[in-house]
């Protein structure tokens, strides 16, 4: 059997680590399903693969994916920040859209998280079993390096 490969990048610069220390407990214990968590240095949310966007939250924090193979990828800018109110995110995608690697997907305003307290702890989450996501890199790293390889 020849299993598929499908590379992640990190969508964000900054500091990339397991998913079990993201603050939200939810998302720490992998009930939100597999993948790592990124700590940005910048505000700007990129696409980790080829995909459609299948859905950006009304308060704007977080995006859905379908890649290939019906993989379906959440980013979600921070934890906590749903009690902003879309203040200090703007998407740049809507339902629908079709986005490559690297396209930008939304711009957020770092200072304003964490005027407002917010975490901005960025879970990367997938739809496969842990044993089918593999981590590549922890620590700093740019938008668009490996950050995940998957099993399809």
């Amino acid at each position: 059997m020849n299993d598929e490969k499908l590379i992640l990048t990190s969508p964000v610069s900054g500091r990339a680590a397991a998913l079990g220390e993201t603050p939200d407990p939810f998302f720490a214990s992998g009930l939100m399903g597999a993948g790592a968590v990124l700590y940005p240095k910048e505000g700007v949310l990129r696409a980790p693969c080829d995909g459609v966007v299948e859905y950006v939250l009304p308060r704007k924090y977080a995006l859905s994916l379908k890649a290939e193979k019906g993989l379906e990828l959440l980013m979600q800018v921070g934890i906590d920040t749903g009690c902003m109110a879309g203040v200090g995110f703007c998407p740049l995608v809507e339902p629908g859209s079709r986005v490559r690697r690297g396209q930008e997907l939304a711009h957020f305003d770092l200072p304003t998280l964490e005027r407002v307290g917010a975490q901005t702890a960025t879970p990367v989450v997938v739809n496969l079993p842990a044993s089918q996501v593999h981590p590549l890199t922890t620590g700093d790293l740019a938008a668009g390096q490996a950050l995940l390889e998957l099993t399809l």
